[in-house]
């Protein structure tokens, strides 16, 4: 559903996404993907981070990692995508 997403996005700017759920629960890969195309089209300051530890406390280190390992964002906004 993320063309859905998107297209949500641009039309109401004060919509924002989620992605714990999804940062532990997809492949790896498939999460970057996704993950890519939010930042890309704009929206990494719309990115929010819920790791849903409180009743899955062993994903915390996967969903952390999944978001560390992504290699198209950096932690300054002076070198990129900052998530």
């Amino acid at each position: 559903m993320l063309d859905d997403t998107l297209a949500l996005m641009y039309v109401h700017p004060q919509v924002y996404v989620d992605v714990g759920v999804i940062s532990y629960i997809l492949p790896r890969a498939e999460f970057h993907r996704y993950l890519r195309r939010l930042v890309e089209a704009g929206f990494a300051n719309r990115v929010m981070f819920g790791s849903d530890q409180m009743i899955w406390p062993a994903t915390i280190q996967s969903a952390i990692e999944s978001i560390e390992t992504a290699e198209f964002l950096s932690p300054s906004p002076e070198e990129g995508h900052l998530l």
